[in-house]
């Protein structure tokens, strides 16, 4: 019989980033950039388990060291053009083949996003649990003006600009953030996705949504630092 748990948290971490050269082993105030999201996580007590889905070396050894939950990322689901999905769809049929434990649900949590809170993460679940969906991602608000640009020709998106709104009477736009994902395991194996639908989301404060995928990200985070 299969031992079951409800929520397991999955930090994937593949090497050798492209745009960001070690992505996930940049400094920020003395701890590599993958320790933010676990010690996230590790803070709370809905989450069962935790584990990285790596092959990075440096991530790897911390785990050891640490005895912390790791599964070694095939080369084949850890290139460039690899979906973060195959690795999920990896971490599951391992818990369920070698393991023995059917998981419920799955968080997964991305390490581009050191400055999400355990609050955060925690707000998802109750969240996720409250509203009974399949699917639940993490966001900000903000009042925009979206245009979309083909070739030389530039449409308004969310707003007519002939009859231009005050930003205060202006929808909020919901910004998906990157940092947290939650979804039943059965709905994501199914549909091989993150996010399956009837799906809902949970805000966070925009200052926390920094997701780091460019030198110029790196840059505001370390501006954080200094605020």
């Amino acid at each position: 019989m299969l031992k079951k748990i409800k929520y397991l948290a999955i930090i994937p971490a593949r090497a050798n980033s492209v745009r960001v050269k070690n992505k996930n082993l940049i400094n920020y105030n003395k701890k590599r950039l993958f320790e933010y999201t676990y010690e996230a996580a590790k803070k709370v007590k809905d989450i069962d388990k935790i584990i990285f889905s790596t092959n990075d070396p440096k991530i790897i050894s911390f785990c050891k060291k640490k005895k912390i939950d790791y599964l070694i990322r095939p080369e084949k689901i850890s290139k460039p053009d690899s979906k973060t999905e195959e690795a999920i769809i990896h971490v599951l049929k391992y818990f369920k083949k070698k393991l023995k434990i059917e998981v419920k649900n799955v968080i997964l949590l991305q390490i581009t996003s050191p400055l999400r809170q355990s609050k955060d993460i925690l707000n998802c679940i109750n969240i996720f649990e409250k509203k009974k969906v399949s699917s639940v991602f993490s966001a900000y608000s903000k009042k925009l003006f979206v245009w979309s640009v083909n070739g030389n020709k530039c449409s308004s998106l969310n707003y007519d600009y002939r009859n231009r709104k005050m930003s205060q009477k202006m929808s909020d736009l919901i910004i998906e953030n990157g940092a947290i994902y939650i979804t039943k395991t059965n709905s994501f194996l199914k549909n091989k996705n993150r996010l399956v639908e009837p799906i809902t989301y949970s805000l966070m404060d925009e200052e926390r949504s920094l997701d780091i995928d460019t030198k110029k990200d790196i840059q505001k985070l370390r501006l954080q630092s200094e605020i």
